[in-house]
This record gives C-alpha cells, sequence and structure tokens, in this order.
C-alpha cells in the first residue's frame, strides 16, 4: 500500500508559527515606539499652543502672565494645567490640552509661575518614558527660589 499524504507535518506548522509570532512581536514594537514618540511630538505640540496663549494673554493683560492663586515655590498637582482655564479658555486657546496617554488635564502638565517675579514662568511636561519632569521655561532668573529653578539653578532639566 503505497499512499502518498498530502498536507502539512506538526513540525512544519510549529515552524511556521514560531516565524510569525517573532515576526508580529518585532512588528508590535515597533509601533509601540512609534505611538511612544508620536505622543511626545503631540506633547510638544500642546505646549507650544499653551505658551502662545499665555503670550496673547501677556499682550492684553501687560506685564502680567496668568495667575495660579499666589506664589509656589513647589510644583504640586494644585498647579496642573486646568488652573488657565478661566483666564485663556476659550479668548486665547480652544481648550486646554489634555495628556495624550492619560487623557487628562490634571496629569502629564504643570504650570509654575512666582508672584515674586511677575515676568517668569514655566510649564512642566511629564516624560512618559522615563516619568521624569522637564521645563519649557521663560529665561530663568538668577536668583530666587521657584518650583523649577533655584538661584540659577534648574530644578527640572530643559525639555528636548
Amino acid at each position: 500500500m503505497n499512499r502518498r499524504r498530502s498536507g502539512f507535518t506538526l513540525i512544519e506548522l510549529l515552524v511556521v508559527i514560531a516565524i510569525i509570532s517573532l515576526l508580529s512581536s518585532v512588528v508590535i514594537a515597533s509601533l509601540n515606539t512609534a505611538r511612544l514618540k508620536g505622543r511626545e511630538a503631540k506633547r510638544q505640540a500642546e505646549i507650544a499652543s499653551v505658551m502662545r496663549a499665555i503670550s496673547l494673554y501677556r499682550l492684553d493683560n501687560p506685564g502680567s502672565y496668568p495667575p495660579i492663586g499666589g506664589d509656589l515655590h513647589g510644583c504640586t498637582t494644585n498647579t496642573c494645567l486646568s488652573v488657565l482655564t478661566d483666564e485663556l479658555v476659550p479668548k486665547y486657546i480652544q481648550e486646554i490640552p489634555m495628556d495624550p496617554k492619560f487623557g487628562n488635564t490634571s496629569t502629564g502638565y504643570r504650570y509654575c509661575r512666582s508672584g515674586s517675579y511677575p515676568n517668569e514662568y514655566a510649564i512642566l511636561r511629564q516624560s512618559e518614558k522615563t516619568g521624569a519632569w522637564c521645563s519649557v521655561q521663560t529665561p530663568a532668573p538668577v536668583s530666587g527660589t521657584f518650583c523649577w529653578h533655584t538661584a540659577g539653578v534648574p530644578t527640572y532639566p530643559r525639555c528636548n
């Protein structure tokens, strides 16, 4: 009896499944990296739009950046960008941006301002990759203590 079998052996199927699994894991890793870079780019664009809105606010209110309710020397959750809603929305910006990963205005971004130095402010953003905070700020003062700066030494590194 000479029967000829057609089809795949179990070994051949396992090899194909292993190759497909390996390729799909490489693709998924690449997609996650691309998503992370996309969210970081979105953060940078959103901060730029908030900074433009703050600049427009200052043009309409000479010598003044939006208040945050006093002189804050430590950035806490009370300084999240949502404190700017009453001052900036809708006249200067359509809405306060939300962190692209967490989807709310109370994480990811912070607004810091000193009552002692009204010509300075900083916007801090949190890196999704490292979790570290970095600052996008006006020129740093050479003295004073701020949530982002102490006597000429940055508390947070500059954002790239």
